[in-house]
């Protein structure tokens, strides 16, 4: 696998009193963005105080890594995969690793989980997560232009989330996020 890396710089510009550009950089925020594939791209949003991730992976398997300059994080962050399938996905502070996938079959059940540092991974109910603890994060799919889609996305859809604040409250050096469309055999 070759390594693709990608450092995205975003910077603020205010207006002053009466309607002048002046720049400040204390509200810019800053990222690096790194993959392992070369065709796998990501594309970081600003809007005040919330950053959107957007993640296009052609082969549908694979890694990105977030750090942000300064371990500075934006209030909200969301992720959005644009992905036909979610049938795995990890996202880790480091600490604290969210497993979530929305199965292919069925009635395309979602199901939350997480796993401290050095924990083994269990798929019992002590380590699901449910509605109103700190980790919970709904994963919604979308059709094209933020449509609600029953069950997968259409063509051209994508998986969206908005990452728990408590996965973001220590503010962790950086976020690994790694994913799978579809299982192959």
């Amino acid at each position: 696998m070759s390594a693709a890396a990608t450092s995205l710089a975003i910077m603020a510009v205010l207006l002053a009193p009466g309607g002048q550009d002046r720049e400040k950089p204390a509200p810019a925020f800053e990222f690096k963005v790194s993959s392992r594939r070369a065709d796998d791209r990501v594309e970081v949003r600003l809007q005040g105080s919330k950053a959107t991730f957007d993640v296009f992976c052609p082969f549908g398997i694979g890694h990105a890594k977030i750090t942000p300059a300064g371990r500075r994080w934006p209030e909200t962050v969301v992720l959005r995969l644009h992905l036909r399938g979610l049938e795995s996905l990890d996202i880790s502070n480091g600490d604290v690793t969210l497993h979530g996938p929305v199965f292919s079959h069925g009635d395309h059940k979602r199901h939350l989980s997480l796993r401290k540092k050095g924990e083994e991974r269990k798929d019992t109910d002590q380590t699901l997560v449910k509605p109103g603890s700190p980790y919970w994060m709904e994963i919604r799919a979308r059709r094209p232009k933020g449509k609600p889609a029953e069950g997968y996305p259409p063509e051209n859809g994508l998986f969206e989330m908005t990452l728990p604040k408590a996965l973001l409250g220590d503010r962790p050096q950086s976020l690994e996020i790694h994913w799978i469309d579809f299982y192959r055999q």
